[in-house]
């Protein structure tokens, strides 16, 4: 009897000792106010030795715990298939699958809280592989993304002189006054070489990762991009490389852009493929002299027997860019040759019945027989000191107050550079 009594005493003592030891219990957090669970264990891209791995997470809210928590487990990182997910049904932080993984898989998991059958916000997925080898062969990288476009030339024709009513195609009326081009790439409208454009993993704010300076038809591409997430392109009209081919002019495209800097941002994914375009309205390009009554509009066929242009370029008083414009041509007209220079750099061609200019031979093509067109000689270069023209864009005359397309920085003052 002394030993039962003994035995049952200390029996007591024990389930006393271990009630001392238990925690206390907490009480169940609010259905409409759960938590994102911590993601603990494994580590995002962890491998694992055991085909049932132990899955463990944190509640972030100290004071009280859901009734249980739903585990997302599948191949598939957008969770399609969650026929190995489970849940605990109770507050524990651990869970295991109920079958084994598959050596070498990559498995993706989330958390959430739950009350009775309500969810709470999911958590970030992370994922691990099953490696209970450590031979499983290397995880191939996700399929790249990429950002591209082009930096055009949106091209706004006016002639001299009082602004049409209605305005050329192509034009439309600049949000602080005057005239702008309408921001809409269309057929004709010529890239822009040689503009850096900046890639910034994040916001535009953030650092610059890479540049780019556009090709000769003004595209450039960022490939082969395996951070994803936000992202953010971007060209800055003043940098160094971009004053001496963009200023003077503004942007036009994307819309509502009022300085120097465009940007635009875009959340890239495995694969994707984002377009980004940027459009410029060159302040003094194009210029287009007034039509004379008889003039006959330059064709838009391709000659066989004259210049066909292929980038949209000036047309000039004389063979070089000291010369005044006369008139601008977008890609994709043609023209009548009526002479050239000595070495056919620069041919003179038709405008109208009245009118000739001169445009640079590396804008187009000459098609024909170039030594049966005379040579032309030169008219005289105009004046130095020629005053420069200021930076006020094309403007109503009627209007009280120009508006200037462009601000630039107090500290930098941006010059015309001419084209061609």
């Amino acid at each position: 009897m002394k030993k039962i009594f003994l035995f049952a005493g200390l029996l007591i003592l024990v389930i006393g000792l271990a009630a001392c030891n238990l925690p206390s219990s907490l009480p169940t957090c609010p259905t409409d106010g759960l938590l994102v669970p911590v993601l603990v264990s494994p580590a995002d891209g962890a491998a694992v030795t055991s085909t049932l791995p132990t899955l463990t997470w944190a509640y972030p809210d100290p004071a009280c715990n859901p009734e249980g928590y739903r585990i997302d487990l599948s191949i598939d990182e957008t969770f399609a298939d969650t026929s190995l997910s489970g849940g605990t049904g109770n507050p524990s932080t651990s869970w295991s699958p109920g079958s084994d993984l598959e050596n070498c898989q990559v498995y993706h998991w989330r958390i959430a809280a739950i009350n009775e059958t309500t969810l709470g916000p999911f958590s970030e997925s992370h994922s691990f592989r099953v490696d209970t080898t450590g031979d499983c062969p290397p995880i191939a990288p996700p399929p790249s993304a990429s950002i591209s476009g082009i930096v055009w030339h949106d091209l706004c024709a006016l002639p001299d002189g009082p602004l049409p009513d209605p305005l050329p195609a192509g034009c439309v009326a600049a949000p602080g006054g005057g005239v702008q081009a309408n921001g809409i790439r269309e057929p004709g409208e010529p890239g822009i070489a040689g503009v850096e454009v900046r890639l910034h993993f994040g916001a535009c704010t953030d650092a610059v990762v890479a540049t780019l300076n556009t090709g000769a038809l003004g595209e450039y591409t960022f490939d082969g991009i395996l951070a994803f997430g936000p992202h953010c392109v971007s060209v800055d009209a003043l940098s160094a490389v971009n004053e001496p081919i963009l200023i003077p002019g503004g942007w036009t495209f994307p819309s509502g852009i009022t300085g120097a800097l465009a940007s635009a941002s875009a959340s890239l994914e495995s694969g994707s493929n984002i377009e980004q375009d940027f459009g410029w309205d060159h302040q003094f390009l194009p210029v287009v002299a007034a039509p004379a009554a008889t003039a006959a509009a330059p064709t838009t066929t391709p000659l066989r027997d004259g210049f066909n242009v292929t980038t949209g370029a000036n047309c000039r008083t004389g063979p070089g860019i000291v010369y005044d414009v006369v008139t601008a041509f977008p890609a994709g007209t043609s023209l009548r040759v009526l002479g050239r220079n000595n070495d056919s750099s620069w041919w003179q061609v038709e405008v109208n019945s009245t009118v000739r200019c001169w445009i640079s031979n590396v804008t187009g093509q000459f098609v024909g027989n170039a030594a049966a067109i005379p040579v032309v000689a030169a008219p005289p270069t105009p004046t130095p000191g020629t005053p420069t023209p200021s930076l006020t864009p094309t403007l109503d005359p009627n209007a009280p107050t120009p508006t200037p397309t462009h601000t630039p920085n107090s500290t930098e003052t941006p010059t015309s550079t001419p084209q061609q």
